[in-house]
């Protein structure tokens, strides 16, 4: 996201869109149900602790979970 930013502000807009495209099936991911349900549950895929939901915060589906999983797979978040 630094990245995308920077090129923008620095006018760099072919790069600044390349980046967008290349985040945009990532970001769409995160939001696939109530923040920050998709982020934590990315987070503890990705190897990071991140602990369950509290209440009344639940975990995310299985469904949700398979497509988050097969996002962050395809982009090397997580290596299977």
């Amino acid at each position: 996201m630094c990245a995308l930013v920077n090129s923008m502000l620095e006018n760099n807009f072919e790069e600044g869109i390349a980046l967008a495209k290349y985040t945009n099936e990532i970001c769409n991911a995160m939001f696939i149900d109530t923040n920050p349900i998709p982020v934590k549950k990315a987070l503890n895929l990705m190897g990071f602790e991140m602990g369950p939901m509290r209440l009344p915060l639940v975990d995310l589906d299985e469904t949700k979970t398979s497509y988050l999983l097969k996002v962050l797979e395809k982009y090397k978040l997580i290596v299977k």
